[in-house]
């Protein structure tokens, strides 16, 4: 069922992972995505990270259960469209 948003009332994720579910055990998240990003990066490490980007082709695997394939499989399983993802900006320590 879907709200007047768009969105699946079931679907507990406003965001980032919006429409997004593993095929395999249904968890709604977190995953691992292979990202590309634009990092400051000095000889003994890396300072910032930003413009983290994703898109359907992108490597993505479940942490509940370790199922592993690419974004299209996970957003298939919502049957929402996917559109090319920017994440916010995370800090990282």
């Amino acid at each position: 069922m879907r709200t007047d948003k768009g969105r699946r009332q079931d679907d507990p994720n406003e965001n980032c992972l919006l429409g997004l579910a593993c095929p395999k055990c249904k968890s709604r998240g977190p995953f691992m995505i292979v990202t590309t990003c634009q990092a400051e990066v000095h000889d003994d490490g890396i300072e910032d990270t930003s413009e983290h980007e994703w898109d359907l082709h992108s490597i993505c695997s479940c942490k509940a259960c370790k199922y592993t394939g690419k974004v299209d499989d996970f957003e298939a399983t919502c049957g929402q469209t996917l559109k090319p993802k920017k994440a916010k900006k995370v800090k990282v320590k």
